[in-house]
This record gives structure tokens, C-alpha cells and sequence, in this order.
């Protein structure tokens, strides 16, 4: 039963490779016995690359375009309003149309453009964290349905997303800033209140100092009431943007895990296989120092996803790859030249992610060799 569910494992492996064709991604050329054509093509209701590119977010939103002329002589609030109605309705129509078609997951794990469309034209109608957070969530459910994902699809997602996701994860700095400036407000103003009084008013001190101290500390009191008012309000609104914040930071974090547990790489192109699981782990990285993952865990936890994945990977196709595909990973893990692998692991007394790819990496290599000098057959 083990070899049967093995051997249905490297088929579906297969069929993924081949499906790549009907996108132009993977493979140039179909051997007719080993899958036929118009079995795949059925698979994806028919659907062309051209087909699925007019079925686009972007398309969505250019041709259900507001008119500039809707926007003249309004408020920028007004304005904001009316961008904000079209943005929804025309992602509406495209979740009515196009997301909940059932070939989309399929779709999805070919091509991550529509996630990047999405992210862009949040961007261009300046969408607040909660509307991009409602986005993922959605695209992050739908993978969920995809039962692999062409490794191509998370590469093509990591390397924009920190300049997209930028304006969300900077530094407090605003909130830094502004309770420096009231605190310099206040400073400035008590300062200037005092003079003003004690140069213009002092005959008052002089006559009556109880009353001229009384009514100067009402003023300053009432001044500090304002300015703590202010600092609440931006307390808030800076707190609302923080819980916004950490949503779509745990939203971005389960869609990669979710992504690249159902990760899968061509064995018809095993050149840049090791290359793409260096670049994904670079990549995962560039997050954290971008601020997309701010804590050691949550980007230890991905790359110990990316490297499960990757073992599992070599289990399923050892006999699929040749031998110096394993030499020359073996040669970096001699060097250690990579750098994740070499780092002290966050828990005490776990293998590590490079034991455990060891591992892996001897025993695939070793189906390899075997099929390679006849001993076996590539199901074993």
C-alpha cells in the first residue's frame, strides 16, 4: 500500500509538470504517451493563458473606470469616498466572476500576478490595511483548495512584496513624532504663555498675584487638556492601525505557510531547483528585514516549512534527479554557504534544518545511484 500511494504521489507530481504546459511556464513539448493533450485542457475547463489574462483584476478595474470628470469640483473626502465604492464594486464583480470560478485555484498555482494586481491597485486608489488584509484573506483561502503550487508562483510573489507592503510596515516613527512634537508644544507654549503674562500683566501679579497665578494656571492647565486630547485621539487611531497592521502581518504569514506546504518544483528543469529553495529562503528573509515579519519565530517557522517541503520533494522524486544535482547541493552544505542553514536554530536541542536536509539529500541520492546503475526502477 506504501509504494501505491508513493507511485500516485509521483504521478500527480507528473501531471503537475505537464499541466505547466497549457500556461507556457515549465515544459515546451508534450509526450503524447505518457498524458494526452486534450485530457489536460479539459482539466482547466478549456481556459487559454489570453483568456485567463482578460479575466484580470486590472481589466476588472479599467473597465468599470470612474470617470474623471464624476470627480471634478468635489472634497478630497468626497473624492476619496467615491474611489473607495468603485474599488469594492469592481473587486466584487471580479470575486463574483472570476474568483469563485472553480479553475481559479488552479489558476492561482500557476500565476501569482492576480495577488499582485490586487496589491498594486490598493496601492493606486490608496487602500487603507484593512481592505488589503480583506484581499489576502481571500486569496489565502482559495489556495488553500490548490493541492500543489509551482514554485515559480511563490518566487514571482516574495520578490515585489516588500516594496508593495512598504507604506504598512515602517517603523512607528509617525507615532514617535507626534508625541515629540506635542511635548515641544507644550514646552514652547507654556514658555511663551508665561513671558506674555508676566510682561504684559504684571501690574495684576502685582496687585493681585493669588488671583493673576490662579487664572495663568487655568490657562496652562486647559492648554495641556487640549494637547492630551489631541495625543489620545492620535493614540487611537494609531492603536486602530496597529491591530489593522498585525492582521495583515499574520494573514501575509499563514498564506506563505499555506503556499509553500503545497510547494513543488519541475524535475524536468532540475538545473534551477536548488537555485529557486535558496532564492525562497533569501527571499522569506528579505521580509523580516522589511519589517513584513518582525518576529524570529514566525520567520523560523517558514523556513522550517520551506525545508520540510523540500525534503519531502526529494523523497517523492530521488530517482527522478540526477546525481550531480545532489553533488552540487552537497558542495554548498560543505562550504556552508547557506546562510540559514548555518544559523543557530531558535530551540535547544532539535536537529537542524540542515540535518534533517542532509538527511533527506543521502537517501533521494542514493535512489538516484540505484536507478542509475539498473538496481531498481524509478517507483521504488
Amino acid at each position: 500500500m506504501k509504494v501505491m500511494r508513493v507511485k500516485n504521489l509521483l504521478c500527480a507530481f507528473l501531471i503537475l509538470s505537464m499541466t505547466s504546459i497549457c500556461y507556457g511556464r515549465t515544459q515546451k513539448t508534450i509526450d503524447q504517451k505518457e498524458l494526452d493533450f486534450d485530457d489536460i485542457c479539459d482539466a482547466f475547463e478549456d481556459k487559454t493563458p489570453l483568456q485567463f489574462s482578460t479575466d484580470s483584476i486590472k481589466n476588472f478595474f479599467k473597465s468599470h473606470a470612474l470617470p474623471t470628470i464624476a470627480l471634478r469640483g468635489r472634497t478630497e473626502q468626497e473624492r476619496t469616498a467615491s474611489r473607495n465604492t468603485h474599488f469594492n464594486k469592481s473587486f466584487s464583480k471580479y470575486i463574483k466572476d472570476v474568483y469563485n470560478k472553480r479553475s481559479y485555484a488552479q489558476s492561482l498555482s500557476q500565476d501569482g500576478q492576480p495577488i499582485l494586481d490586487y496589491l498594486e491597485l490598493c496601492n493606486n486608489f490608496s487602500m487603507d490595511q484593512t481592505t488589503v488584509y480583506v484581499g489576502m484573506r481571500l486569496f489565502n483561502n482559495k489556495i488553500k483548495s490548490c493541492e500543489l503550487i509551482d514554485d515559480t508562483v511563490i518566487l514571482q510573489l516574495l520578490k515585489p512584496l516588500p516594496d508593495i507592503l512598504e507604506r504598512f510596515f515602517d517603523e512607528e516613527k509617525n507615532k514617535e513624532a507626534t508625541s515629540k512634537a506635542s511635548i515641544e508644544f507644550l514646552r514652547k507654549h507654556t514658555e511663551d504663555v508665561m513671558l506674555t503674562r508676566f510682561t504684559e500683566d504684571l501690574p495684576e501679579f502685582q496687585d493681585e498675584p493669588d488671583i493673576f497665578l490662579s487664572n495663568l494656571s487655568d490657562e496652562l492647565t486647559n492648554a495641556v487638556k487640549k494637547e492630551f486630547a489631541k495625543l489620545e485621539k492620535a493614540h487611537k487611531k494609531n492603536l486602530e492601525k496597529y491591530e489593522a497592521r498585525e492582521r495583515l502581518r499574520q494573514t501575509i504569514i499563514k498564506f506563505f505557510e499555506t503556499a509553500l506546504s503545497k510547494t513543488i518544483w519541475n524535475t524536468k528543469s532540475y538545473e534551477g531547483i536548488w537555485n529557486s529553495f535558496l532564492t525562497i529562503a533569501n527571499q522569506l528573509q528579505h521580509l523580516g528585514t522589511h519589517l513584513i515579519i518582525d518576529h524570529m519565530d514566525d520567520l523560523d517557522d517558514l523556513l522550517w516549512s520551506l525545508t520540510h517541503r523540500f525534503c519531502y520533494f526529494l523523497e517523492l522524486t530521488g530517482a527522478y534527479l540526477p546525481v550531480t544535482f545532489y553533488e552540487e547541493i552537497e558542495i554548498d552544505l560543505h562550504n556552508q554557504v547557506v546562510y540559514f542553514l548555518e544559523a543557530q536554530e531558535q530551540d535547544d536541542a532539535i536537529k537542524t534544518k540542515k540535518e534533517i536536509l542532509t538527511e533527506a539529500l543521502i537517501k533521494a541520492k542514493t535512489k538516484a545511484i540505484a536507478f542509475k546503475r539498473g538496481i531498481v526502477s524509478r517507483g521504488f
